[in-house]
C-alpha cells in the first residue's frame, strides 16, 4: 500500500522524516509520499509553499525512499482533503494507498470539510503522538460515520480499510515548538537537518511573530 503523508511541513523536522521511515521499514508500507498543503483549510498562516518544498527536498537528500509530491500546488488553493483524495483515487486507483496524518487532526477531524465522507469512503491512518492520547468519544463518532471501529495497529495490513491508528515511537518534536525557538533566537540544531536549519537562516525564516 501507498502511504500519502499529508501536513503543513512548516518547517519539516526530524519527528517527520522518523515517521516517514517507520511507516516503511515497521509499518510495511511499499511507498510513501511526503505531500505538503498548499493553502490550510482552517485559515492557519502558512510559511510560503516554495520555502517549505525546499526545506522537504533538503530533509529527504539523504532518504531516496521517501518521495515527495507537490500535488497540492498543483491543484491550488485552499487544500481541503477531500478534493485531494478525489483527485488521488484518479491518480492512484482507489484503495491502494491511505492517507497518513497525525494525532492532532483525529481531535480535530470534525473541523475537515465532509468529514464523515472522508472518514466513510477512504483508508484514513492517524499515527500517535506521545503526549496526546484520542478522545474516547471522537473515537467512537469516527467509527459511526466509517461504519467500522477505527483499528488500533503496529503494522499496516495489505488490504488495510481505513480508519486506523497507527502507534509510532514517542518522537517529542513539534514544528510549533521550533517556530517559537527561531523567534526567539534559539537554535533547534538537534530538532532538523542541519541544512534545513541552513536553509531557514539564509531565508530568514519564522523571524516574525503570526
Amino acid at each position: 500500500m501507498i502511504g500519502i503523508y499529508g501536513g503543513s511541513f512548516d518547517p519539516v523536522h526530524l519527528g517527520h522524516i522518523r515517521v516517514a521511515r517507520y511507516l516503511l521499514e515497521v509499518g510495511g508500507l511499499r511507498r510513501i509520499l511526503l505531500m505538503p498543503a498548499f493553502e490550510h483549510p482552517l485559515g492557519k498562516s502558512l510559511t510560503p509553499f516554495e520555502d517549505r518544498w525546499q526545506m522537504l527536498k533538503l530533509a529527504t537528500a539523504s532518504h531516496p525512499d521517501i518521495e515527495l509530491s507537490d500535488l497540492e500546488r498543483e491543484l491550488g488553493g485552499v487544500s481541503y482533503t477531500i478534493e485531494l483524495l478525489r483527485t488521488l483515487d484518479e491518480r492512484f486507483g482507489t484503495g491502494t494507498y491511505c492517507f497518513i496524518t497525525g494525532m492532532d487532526n483525529l481531535n480535530t477531524f470534525f473541523l475537515w470539510k465532509d468529514w464523515e465522507t472522508v472518514i466513510r469512503n477512504w483508508n484514513v491512518l492517524f499515527t500517535t503522538r506521545g503526549e496526546m492520547e484520542p478522545e474516547q468519544d471522537t473515537l467512537e463518532a469516527l467509527s459511526l460515520a466509517a461504519g467500522r471501529p477505527v483499528a488500533d495497529m503496529a503494522v499496516i495490513p495489505r488490504d488495510f480499510s481505513g480508519p486506523g491508528l497507527f502507534r509510532v515511537p514517542d518522537w517529542p518534536i513539534a514544528s510549533s515548538v521550533i517556530r517559537k525557538m527561531l523567534l526567539n533566537g534559539k537554535s533547534p540544531s538537534d530538532m532538523m537537518d542541519s541544512k534545513v536549519l541552513d536553509y531557514i537562516n539564509d531565508q530568514q525564516l519564522y523571524k516574525m511573530e503570526r
